[in-house]
């Protein structure tokens, strides 16, 4: 027996043992939840799993329950953005280099970003420009910050 070959095969099968107590885990846990509470525990296993498997930080994290404001740029858009939404962009721009130029660009190209804001289900439509290339957890990121009430629906 190869051992090169043992270890990849030692390896695919710890990584399928993983997924299925994972699965059954979920499974056995969500049929003793309240629905309401099916959502909380999904997010949150799914959290657990990413953080695992080095694929999501802490600070992402924070950044996305806590939510934090920046009040120290005045909102350039405020005819249509409210304040904390833009105080909420400022302080994404500040924590983290994938929102550097998020505020620029929303200052830039408000029409495409008021748009997006005033749908009734932004979740559901791509974010203006290169934004639509953001993963599922940064796109989570700004429509936190951005329309907080639909976070539940994205």
């Amino acid at each position: 027996v190869d051992p090169e070959n043992a270890k990849d095969v030692l390896s695919a099968r710890c990584d399928n043992l993983l997924d299925s107590v994972t699965f059954t885990c979920f499974s056995y846990v969500t049929r003793g939840l309240f629905e309401r509470h099916r959502l909380i525990f999904s997010a949150l296993l799914t959290i657990k799993v990413l953080q695992g498997s080095d694929k999501l930080s802490q600070e992402d994290v924070d950044l996305l329950i806590k939510a934090p404001k920046n009040m120290e740029r005045e909102n350039p858009c405020s005819t249509w953005l409210q304040d904390s939404a833009w105080f909420s962009i400022v302080a994404l721009s500040g924590s983290n280099e994938v929102f550097a130029a998020l505020p620029q660009d929303v200052e830039g190209s408000w029409k495409r970003w008021k748009e997006w804001v005033e749908s009734e289900q932004p979740e559901k439509m791509p974010l203006p420009q290169e934004w639509k290339r953001l993963d599922g957890f940064h796109r989570l990121q700004v429509v936190r910050a951005v329309r907080p009430d639909r976070m539940m629906l994205a």
